[in-house]
């Protein structure tokens, strides 16, 4: 047990150190960028411990809130409050993420901290005081294949998860970038949402699309060609540095969505409305340009007046002789 323990601290440090440096480039992240400027009110949710998204929104000036709204000097603790409309969750736990006691609170124990500086082992409170050393020395993040969804229901990963599942079920879109659908918990969340309303829509962007059913989990690779084949499912066969927000743009499909769900004869309305219209250009076209059949049909009733006339002129004599008479 003492050796499964080690193993696994090892593989948490090397994951840490490989992942901590510094970050040059987050132009392939444009994509969210541009949706999060278009929609306005979001929820990110990544699997990913760096910080990567984290510079590609603040380097694009996209305030989001990440619910550590409790300021201590050089760390945020850990609040699940959201000042902003765009949130942003780590589902897995973060490389700058460190568990602390708070001073005020000592009956707490340990609470997650987000760390501000490049040094979690010499930051300083609000008056300057130094912080105590983090629980562990380790950032609280989760590596690994088949333990990770054991720590989703414990501590900061359960309010994460938790709104997670609160987000899917107020949304009728959500977009896939980068995942490869090897999380079994992450899979039956998605797959129960999918299934969850008729309306809901999921859109994948890979650059290899094949290679990704095939390394996806049975849940999700056994239903994939069915849910293109009900249109649940879209796939955008790009890698996301070279995926645009045009590319995926859910918001003006999920409102003409929103627009059919609540008047659902509203599309048949507008149908008959198209054809009327069609129909009336197509009278005016008639009228201006002239029918034959129209002018036939002018014709005859002209001649029929005609003759109408001049058989009343050739009886009108004897009618009047009539009358003296």
């Amino acid at each position: 047990m003492e050796r499964a323990s080690e193993t696994r601290d090892y593989i948490r440090d090397t994951v840490w150190r490989m992942l901590n440096q510094r970050v040059e480039r987050v132009d392939h992240l444009q994509a969210v960028v541009d949706g999060c400027r278009a929609i306005g009110q979001t929820d990110l949710f990544e699997l990913n411990h760096d910080r990567v998204l984290e510079k590609a929104l603040a380097d694009s000036d996209i305030g989001v809130s990440d619910g550590f709204t409790r300021s201590m000097g050089d760390v945020f603790f850990w609040a699940d409050y959201f000042e902003r409309p765009i949130r942003h969750f780590k589902l897995h736990g973060s490389i700058i993420w460190f568990h602390r006691t708070l001073p005020e609170e000592p009956w707490r124990g340990w609470v997650v901290a987000r760390s501000t500086t490049d040094d979690p082992y010499h930051e300083r409170g609000a008056a300057g005081e130094l912080l105590e050393f983090p629980a562990d020395g380790r950032p609280v993040l989760l590596t690994g294949t088949f333990d990770k969804p054991l720590a989703y229901d414990s501590t900061i990963y359960a309010d994460q998860h938790y709104r997670f599942h609160e987000s899917l079920r107020k949304t009728d879109a959500v977009v896939v970038l980068g995942y490869g659908f090897r999380d079994k918990a992450i899979n039956a969340r998605l797959i129960g949402w999918l299934h969850g309303a008729p309306n809901r829509r999921m859109i994948v962007g890979h650059g290899d699309v094949e290679a990704l059913v095939h390394g996806a989990r049975f849940a999700i690779a056994g239903k994939w060609n069915r849910w293109i084949h009900d249109g649940r499912l879209r796939v955008i066969e790009k890698w996301v540095a070279e995926t645009s927000w045009r590319d995926i743009d859910p918001g003006r499909a999920r409102a003409a969505r929103a627009r059919a769900d609540q008047d659902p004869l509203r599309p048949l309305l507008e149908e008959l409305l198209d054809r009327q219209r069609r129909r009336v250009r197509s009278c005016i076209r008639v009228e201006a340009v002239g029918c034959p059949r129209d002018d036939r049909r002018g014709r005859r009733a002209t001649e029929r007046g005609t003759r109408s006339r001049r058989r009343a002129q050739r009886h009108r004599p004897r009618r009047e002789q009539h009358r003296r008479t």
